[in-house]
């Protein structure tokens, strides 16, 4: 019999021993240390008692660490969670995709999921200071290694423009907690949403709002679009006359006054419209590349309306432009433009004629020499303009309106009562009256009917030039009126 095998059976006597009744005698202890095992001692060298030690028997002076055979502990499956105590690192933090648009008074929730930022993009009005509410920042999992229950979670919470330049960073901040923006500029700012413990996961919310306090001015009720406003002139027309006068004349102001962002640029005035979209993309490009803007609200008059289409359908790649609102825009053509493509050819002026014509004209209002307005009026034909309309689908992801402009003779009281008014402008009277044998109802320069495109919103009483606020208008009718409320429009579509 082995040692072990004789101690295993006296451990199994003494367990039996303490399990008796009350009644039983009382258990007799035995001193393992001093059992004489001389006897039944094994033999086996691999049980035996370590060099130098005696075999007399006691099991203390026993060496066993060659048998014992109970598992060691790294035998064991180890099911204790190890605890790194080594802070939770980031090689570096992920900018998560854009997120849904903070609109006022909208909740928005997301999560950070360790190591990433969220980012939002928001917009108000110069003048206005936007509060960001923090209504709530959990954490999703606890950090590894933490066996208590952890501390509450913070955040970074930092406003960036559109170039990436911070305009204003808080951290520390935590579920009820605020942070404030004052804007500079009317438009878009992004938001950016960062845990101080980078690792950590957790679910977020957040909504935006003005100020209170900074609407003493009135500053919260300023008006504003996400993206800028861009008029776009019409042919024969700039930016400003001369310096003098303004295409858009009595309009940009109001606008901006009311907190929207304008922008307004020329192209060459007597162009066909491939090439007036490429200089207007060239505009937008130069806008985006000062951080102005990132997308775009085009609002056209004339044959700017028809720049503006070529432009989005072909010259937008990055799907920068949002929405296009025409007025008195010749989609379909204008007779006029035929007229004047057919008298060239009748009368066999050369287009080179034509055109040193028009430079003497547009060197008045100091503008650029190099026009061609015999492939304007061919493009502005209704011939052209249906090849046009053939090769230049809308796109499904923009929003396209337009208006049309009517306008009187000045015996025609009925027209005119109908209208607010109006009366032609005298250097239109001709025009206006080849256009009703052609097209009928008409603004002098564009028939109603060819006005019409996408989401066709009226017509106003004005002639071609009273619609942008150049010469007297009607009683009845008041461009900066008409703009503004088209821009309420965009913004309540949230563009």
């Amino acid at each position: 019999m082995s040692v072990r095998s004789w101690m295993l059976g006296i451990a199994a006597a003494l367990v039996l021993a303490a399990g008796c009744g009350d009644d039983a005698a009382p258990a007799q202890t035995a001193d393992v240390g001093t059992v004489d095992t001389s006897e039944d001692l094994d033999t086996d060298t691999t049980e035996s008692d370590a060099p130098g030690d005696t075999t007399d028997g006691d099991v203390s002076a026993v060496d066993t660490t060659a048998s014992d055979t109970t598992p060691s502990v790294d035998a064991a499956p180890d099911t204790t969670p190890s605890i790194d105590t080594a802070p939770p690192s980031c090689a570096g933090v992920t900018a998560q995709p854009e997120g849904v648009f903070l609109a006022r008074a909208q909740s928005v929730t997301g999560e950070l999921l360790g190591c990433d930022r969220a980012l939002h993009a928001m917009a108000g009005a110069d003048g206005s200071t936007l509060r960001v509410h923090i209504d709530a920042f959990d954490r999703l999992e606890p950090l590894t290694g933490q066996v208590t229950a952890p501390a509450p979670a913070t955040l970074t919470l930092r406003f960036t423009d559109l170039l990436g330049t911070v305009l204003a960073e808080t951290s520390g901040l935590a579920a009820g907690d605020t942070a404030d923006l004052v804007l500079d500029r009317t438009g878009e700012f992004f938001v950016t949403l960062e845990s101080d413990e980078p690792t950590v996961a957790a679910a977020y919310g957040i909504r935006v709002g003005c100020a209170a306090g900074s609407d003493t001015d009135g500053a919260c009720d300023r008006e504003y679009t996400r993206y800028p406003i861009v008029l776009m002139h019409g042919a024969a027309g700039t930016e400003s006359f001369g310096g003098l006068i303004d295409y858009w004349n009595g309009v940009r102001g109001p606008m901006e006054a009311a907190g929207y962002k304008v922008l307004v640029d020329a192209v060459d005035p007597y162009q066909s419209s491939d090439v007036r979209a490429s200089q207007w993309r060239a505009h937008l490009d130069g806008w985006v590349a000062n951080g102005e803007a990132r997308r775009f609200n085009l609002i056209a008059h004339s044959q700017g309306g028809v720049d503006a289409r070529l432009l989005t359908a072909d010259l937008d790649p990055e799907r920068q432009i949002q929405s296009l609102i025409t007025l008195s825009t010749p989609h379909r053509g204008t007779s006029l433009a035929s007229i004047a493509d057919g008298t060239l050819s009748n009368l066999q002026l050369t287009s080179a004629l034509v055109d040193a014509v028009v430079d003497g004209l547009v060197v008045l209002y100091g503008l650029d020499t190099d026009q061609d307005v015999a492939a304007q009026m061919a493009a502005l034909s209704v011939s052209g303009m249906e090849a046009f309309n053939d090769a230049t689908p809308d796109r499904p992801d923009v929003y396209y309106a337009s208006w049309a402009g009517k306008t009187c003779s000045l015996i025609n009281l009925i027209c005119q009562a109908n209208n607010g008014g109006e009366i032609v402008n005298p250097l239109l009277s001709a025009t206006f009256a080849a256009l009703r044998i052609f097209e009928g109802d008409n603004d002098g320069i564009v028939g109603v009917d060819s006005a019409k495109w996408g989401d066709f919103r009226g017509t106003v009483g004005a002639d071609h030039l009273n619609e942008i606020g150049l010469g007297i208008t009607a009683p009845g009718y008041d461009p900066e009126d008409l703009l503004l409320d088209e821009a309420r429009r965009l913004q309540a579509m949230g563009l």
